[in-house]
């Protein structure tokens, strides 16, 4: 059985686990296909499925769902009855409702969604994303930035530089009611 194993991953964390579900899928037999949608081009290229018998779509949670372009993604698909899988990374804070936004874009596309899980990842307050930017402008592209900085993280020049937010994030924890040891006792959970 052919699986596709479709992610967006920003950070790496998504990527990971989507070798690790090929990995799985592998050992019960079946050939898992990975396709990494996160750049821009890679999700204007048509996604033809009629190769394979089911789909796993694995996004991170941004705002307590999917980034918004993944959604959009999803909605141009057509699952054609397909059972299909989701899985969804975080950093901790709030995963729901991501479980039941994905159920409601694949149910309008066609798919049987039969499983969804979530797996708690580094979160990347602070240090992440993925390339938005015109490396010879420096200029953000505003309909692809999802404000991740990971263009702080990849700066080969170390010039790009923004004000310190650890404040931020004790905040963040404080409102939460979170530790950051809390945060490293996630467990990773899977729904049928």
């Amino acid at each position: 059985m052919k699986v596709l194993v479709a992610y967006f991953s920003a950070t790496g964390n998504t990527a990971r686990m989507a070798e690790v579900i090929k990995r799985e899928l592998a050992g019960l037999g079946a050939e898992a296909e990975l396709l990494d949608i996160t750049s821009y081009a890679d999700r204007q290229k048509p996604l033809g499925l009629k190769p394979y018998r089911a789909a796993v779509f694995g996004f991170p949670v941004h705002a307590n769902r999917a980034p918004r372009i993944t959604r959009d993604w999803l909605d141009n698909l057509d699952g054609n009855g397909m059972p299909c899988a989701t899985y969804y990374t975080y950093g901790g804070f709030r995963i729901h409702p991501s479980h039941h936004w994905g159920k409601l874009i694949l149910g309008r596309r066609n798919f049987d969604l039969v499983a969804s899980a979530e797996f708690p990842g580094a979160h990347t307050y602070n240090h992440s994303g993925w390339r938005a930017m015109d490396a010879e402008s420096g200029e953000a592209d505003r309909d692809r930035c999802i404000l991740c900085l990971r263009c702080l993280a990849d700066c080969p020049e170390e010039a790009l530089s923004i004000t310190d937010l650890s404040q931020a994030w004790q905040m963040k924890l404080e409102r939460e009611n979170e530790t950051a040891e809390g945060l490293g006792l996630k467990k990773s959970r899977i729904y049928l």
